[in-house]
């Protein structure tokens, strides 16, 4: 496909059936659908992060992490919908099929480790920021979180993760848009009237000044968080498989609008954030806006409520969205473990309804205590974007793209260096990432 080569050089020397423009017809998501979709994937959690992601390095450096990242990750999806094209006429659609069908055993297991370590810490993170932002609606003391995490679980996220096509999801991605919408144009229109916080009453907050560029023993955090933060390997293989009009060309453009979109977004919080705060913000920026705010800005007391309402929402939109490859991941394992002579390919399609149930009753149990327990969000957020992130980022993309080919000869050849290398960065970004995040968390 021609339209690809300023994407990857490698992907013009496949054979003539990948290189296709033909598409395929088979499932029931629009182009529109699958944008949203993949939108409210991405900003989720991340949204709130923005503005101490610019903080911690400087809104000019953010920007350019920011970019990296983006480019980095429209890559990695090509290279794992080419492969999934290529092991198969109709393909495969979840990571732990494709890395059966392209590495064996050795590279399901992988992938569903990856997924599941990376997916607890994630679906963990959004219940801690769901808990935070609605104790402070609720007036709650903070060792009260719990209660609305219990009664977020129940009422709203336990009926939406009982869907079984993620088409069905597509109503929750429209409204979780609309939502962050107002999230954004409320930090914007904020900065516009107040400028810098720094009429605090009680002189408690100090505002820091923002800075062009600056690294720190912290700074690391902001790499994670923003690797997290644009993340859509999770669900860009069920989507793509579930596209009306399928192809690789449609996939990429679908990724390519929902991360403009998202970026969009980021910018005008993270900026807008980061210069209203100052470098002094909390990893959720929406927990600023406490009493002492509101008490020097009061006209912001009901848009700030709302807000914190709304991104609760959001979060709770998101979460049954990114549940899915964690839960494919896990049907895997236990598809391993059995004797019902499916293989680990098929994943969380294949499941019983009994059984898709049963796993994602589990996974909502294992993730509300996790987020009982751990009352700080830059724990799992960081320790799994820097090491499940990266893996799902660089690694997985890269293996299972190379191993897609059966042609020794062809897999090893010098063609294909940037795959390699691409490799390699994740193994480094990995390791180096989840070091310096564990050091910031021990000290």
């Amino acid at each position: 496909m021609s339209s690809m080569v300023p994407l990857s050089p490698d992907f013009s020397v496949q054979n003539a059936a990948l290189c296709s423009d033909q598409s395929r017809a088979t499932g029931k998501m629009s182009f529109r659908s699958a944008v949203f979709n993949l939108t409210n994937t991405i900003i989720g959690a991340g949204t709130l992060t923005m503005p101490f992601v610019f903080a911690q390095v400087g809104w000019l450096a953010a920007n350019a992490i920011c970019l990296l990242i983006v480019m980095l990750n429209l890559y990695g999806v090509h290279l794992l919908c080419a492969a999934s094209d290529r092991v198969g006429g109709e393909g495969v659609y979840s990571f732990e099929a494709l890395g059966y069908r392209t590495c064996g055993e050795l590279g399901s297991i992988y992938a569903e480790l990856s997924f599941i370590i990376g997916g607890l810490g994630t679906l963990t993170g959004y219940m801690i920021f769901i808990g935070s932002l609605l104790t402070q609606v609720a007036g709650l003391a903070q060792d009260q979180a719990y209660i609305p995490i219990i009664g977020v679980m129940v009422f709203v996220i336990a009926p939406l993760t009982w869907q079984r096509s993620i088409n069905a999801l597509r109503h929750a991605s429209l409204v979780a848009f609309l939502a962050i919408m107002y999230v954004t144009c409320m930090l914007v229109v904020f900065w516009d009237q107040i400028g810098e916080y720094k009429d605090d009453p009680s002189q408690k907050y100090v505002y820091k000044e923002v800075q062009v560029a600056v690294w720190t023993a912290q700074s690391i955090k902001s790499v994670n968080l923003s690797i997290g933060a644009f993340g859509v390997m999770n669900t860009c293989l069920p989507v793509y498989g579930e596209l009306a009009v399928q192809s690789s060309r449609r996939i990429i453009g679908a990724i390519v609008c929902a991360m403009l979109l998202s970026a969009i977004v980021y910018e005008a919080i993270g900026m807008s954030g980061y210069f209203l705060f100052g470098g002094n913000l909390f990893g959720n920026v929406l927990l600023n806006f406490d009493a002492s705010f509101v008490q020097a800005h009061p006209w912001t007391q009901v848009p700030c409520r709302v807000a914190k309402i709304a991104m609760a929402l959001i979060l709770s939109l998101s979460l049954p969205l990114s549940l899915w490859p964690a839960r494919s991941a896990v049907c895997s394992v236990l598809f391993r473990l059995s004797s019902s002579g499916r293989s680990p390919d098929q994943g969380g399609a294949a499941a019983s309804d009994a059984l898709f149930r049963a796993v994602t009753f589990g996974i909502l149990i294992t993730v509300t205590i996790l987020a009982i327990q751990i009352p700080d969000v830059t724990i799992p957020l960081g320790l799994v974007n820097s090491l499940a992130g990266g893996s799902m980022l660089f690694i997985m993309p890269g293996l299972f793209f190379l191993f897609s080919i059966e042609d020794r000869a062809e897999r090893y050849s010098f063609v294909h260096w940037r795959v390699y290398a691409f490799i390699v960065l994740g193994i480094f970004v990995s390791i180096l990432g989840f070091s310096l995040q564990l050091r910031s968390v021990i000290t």
